[in-house]
């Protein structure tokens, strides 16, 4: 098994990096200015939306939420530490990584603000942020990982 600090996995764990400043950079700019901007024809829209939910808008808030979410981020890092300390193939550990940062940039808003900060309305079907779209892309590569090792 390869290190998991190599050149090639520092590159990734710089733009994974770069990918948490850009969500909270926009997060920042939904906060401060409000108003809708359409991106791409209008089908994709630059606007604030405070979700006081979870996941898929579901309607569960309160501080035992954000103990559970905590727990929930920090048991996910101690297991990408344990993934990398025993050199597991970064196919395993890299979603994962991925599910963390987005994971703890919605943490924060949380922490912060009380809600997540949603920014990207996509044609009336969902308002998401880079957050997200981290958490989801990571899930997805993580199953499909699952269905390679047990082919492998």
């Amino acid at each position: 098994m390869k290190s998991a600090f190599n050149i090639k996995n520092i590159a990734i764990y710089v733009m994974f990096a770069i990918f948490f400043i850009l969500d909270r950079v926009f997060k920042g700019l939904a906060l401060h200015f409000t108003a809708e901007t359409n991106l791409i024809g209008g089908f994709i829209k630059f606007n604030l939306s405070k979700n006081y939910n979870i996941a898929f808008s579901l309607p569960i808030g309160d501080s035992y939420l954000i103990l559970a979410l905590t727990l929930v981020v920090a048991l996910l890092i101690i297991y990408f530490i344990y993934l990398v300390i025993r050199k597991y193939p970064r196919y395993i550990y890299l979603p994962l990584l991925l599910i963390i940062i987005g994971a703890i940039g919605n943490l924060i808003d949380r922490y912060l603000y009380g809600f997540i900060v949603d920014y990207l309305d996509i044609g009336n079907f969902t308002v998401l942020n880079i957050a997200d779209i981290l958490i989801t892309g990571g899930a997805i590569w993580l199953l499909s990982s699952s269905f390679k090792i047990k082919t492998s």
